[in-house]
């Protein structure tokens, strides 16, 4: 496995296990995941993703955030902003949108038209929702 490999596993890895937490940022994953400065994380985000190491965990929260909307997997909308590692609500909203072009209910809305109530959409095929950034 080369280094971009290693530290996109890595990263990968840290994600899932503390993506929901408001602390998750680019400190935390400097200090605590990678051992290293956040000026070299930042580097490396750069080189390996293309990316700020910032954007894209705010990319990775929207994705998580739109595969529990279309997984149903959460009590209430207003509470889906706790999930995805958002302490507001106003914050979660406005990051959301710029992400999508949509509000959460509105994706919810357009999400619920697609289906027939059986998680398949129209043609019978099962919604299936791939990470932009790891494929899974």
């Amino acid at each position: 496995m080369d280094a971009k490999e290693k530290f996109k596993s890595k990263l990968l890895e840290a994600f899932s296990a503390h993506l929901h937490q408001p602390e998750f940022s680019v400190s935390f994953l400097a200090d605590e995941v990678f051992f290293t400065t956040r000026r070299n994380l930042r580097r490396k985000a750069k080189l390996y993703l293309g990316e700020s190491m910032k954007s894209f965990i705010i990319h990775a929260r929207m994705h998580l955030a739109k595969q529990l909307i279309k997984a149903g997997s959460y009590e209430s909308l207003d509470d889906l902003h706790l999930l995805v590692g958002y302490k507001s609500h106003r914050y979660f909203e406005k990051e959301f949108l710029k992400h999508h072009l949509l509000s959460p209910e509105e994706m919810l809305e357009e999400y619920k038209h697609q289906l027939d109530g059986t998680g398949q959409n129209k043609e019978g095929k099962t919604a299936i929702i791939k990470c932009p950034f790891c494929g899974s």
